[in-house]
């Protein structure tokens, strides 16, 4: 019964993440199409050879990506060879076996999927108030914003936030207006403080704002909010010093103090 409702569950996160997965390539094919879309034959001088390259760097990109159904039927098909091999070598029925390595290949599945997400939003999420600052020293310096994108993005090189910046230099390049890409930016990424960025700078953008401004601004809020959680996970720290505490320093504090003097009381009683 219990092997049966883990197979079911697995069976469910892994459909459920692939069809999230297989609806998140659509909406980028849809996106790419609409930046990617020939705009006439005036566009063929040689002052589009920078946007000609960013569209054709966009759908490279959407080539490169392996398909959600075959990143989901690899592990099955391997769950199937092993538990083959397994019931040949102990004569035992195929049919468990292969549905306990089924269940146990698609929840590492989901578990490697999930903590990949994690590190990639923390990693984001650590270099965004550099990158911010960065952004504004360019932007003040009198770059304009698909130059301030790219230059902060060769500046951070090794974050993931670098490849997103870079992936919105080259969609804004290809035409894609300001406000999609931005919004597009903050939408892939998933980050709660990079959409709050994307957001102001759209609005302010909107009513005139100076996005000199706008940038300091966030990045004071950014560092705030960085401040106030270093500190929640300070307040945390206590409480989750207690089970270990618990668990493994007392029993050895107790067994070291109370060990001796409980051995005498035994061995008075047994000499009586």
């Amino acid at each position: 019964m219990m092997l049966a409702v883990v197979f079911a569950g697995s069976i469910f996160l892994a459909i459920w993440t692939s069809m999230n997965s297989l609806y998140d390539e659509q909406k980028i094919k849809i996106r790419l199409k609409h930046v990617t879309q020939k705009s006439g034959p005036e566009s063929r001088n040689p002052a589009d050879s920078a946007a000609d390259q960013s569209k054709s760097f966009l759908e490279k990109k959407s080539k490169d990506k392996l398909p959600s159904a075959i990143s989901f039927v690899i592990p099955i098909f391997i769950a199937f060879a092993v538990a083959y091999v397994w019931s040949l070598s102990d004569n035992s029925t195929f049919f468990y076996k292969a549905l306990l390595l089924i269940s146990v290949f698609l929840l590492f599945r989901q578990v490697h999927q999930l903590r990949k997400k994690i590190i990639f939003r923390q990693l984001i999420e650590e270099a965004l108030p550099m990158a911010i600052d960065l952004l504004l020293v360019c932007v003040e310096a009198g770059m304009s914003m698909n130059s301030a994108i790219v230059r902060v993005a060769n500046e951070i090189k090794g974050s993931p936030l670098s490849d997103e910046l870079s992936l919105t230099y080259h969609e804004l390049n290809a035409g894609l207006p300001f406000e999609n890409a931005l919004r597009n930016l903050g939408s892939r990424t998933g980050v709660a403080d990079l959409q709050g960025v994307t957001s102001a700078i759209i609005q302010g953008d909107k009513l005139g704002i100076s996005l000199g401004e706008t940038l300091r601004s966030q990045a004071r809020a950014i560092r705030e909010t960085i401040r106030m959680r270093t500190r929640e996970k300070v307040f945390k720290i206590p409480i989750k010093m207690i089970p270990p505490l618990v668990l493994f320093i007392m029993p050895a504090i107790f067994t070291v103090l109370a060990g001796p003097a409980m051995l005498q009381v035994l061995n008075a009683f047994s000499s009586q």
